[in-house]
Parts: C-alpha cells; structure tokens; sequence
C-alpha cells in the first residue's frame, strides 16, 4: 500500500512525523476547498503531485521550509511504498 509520510525536523534532526494511506489523502484532497489548495501550493505542497505518484508508483520527495513559533523547521514530504 502507497503511504504519504510527513516528518517535521528541527536543527536536521527528526522531532516527529507521522504517515497515512495515499488513498485517504486522495479522498480528503477532494474535499477541500479551491482555496486550501492553493495555499498548501503556495508553500510548496501540491497534493496532485503527490497523487500523481503514487498512481504511478513513482518516487516523490519533497522538502518544505517552515517557520512555527519562530523556529525554522524543515518538512519532508514522502510517498513511497
């Protein structure tokens, strides 16, 4: 089964992360908003990419740049199997 997996890393070191089915962030993909979508594409996520390689069973990774209560923290995004 594709899994997106989301880990959070502080200073490069993982702080935390968790995974869930691609099929679930398909479905819930659907129902968001156009807005929504457009803000997570305006930091560098884009659900239909990471959809689109699943389908193809493609390797996806990605790495978003965050600040969250004024720490830098780096996200990584991962489809993989």
């Amino acid at each position: 089964m594709m899994m997106v997996s989301v880990d959070k890393y502080v200073e490069g070191k993982r702080e935390t992360g968790f995974s869930v089915p691609v099929g679930l962030v398909r479905v819930m993909s659907g129902l968001l908003p156009a807005a929504a979508r457009r803000g997570l594409a305006g930091r560098g996520i884009y659900v239909d990419e990471m959809i689109a390689a699943s389908t193809n069973e493609a390797p996806f990774s990605r790495w978003v740049n965050v600040t969250e209560h004024g720490v830098e923290k780096a996200i990584k995004l991962t489809v993989h199997n």
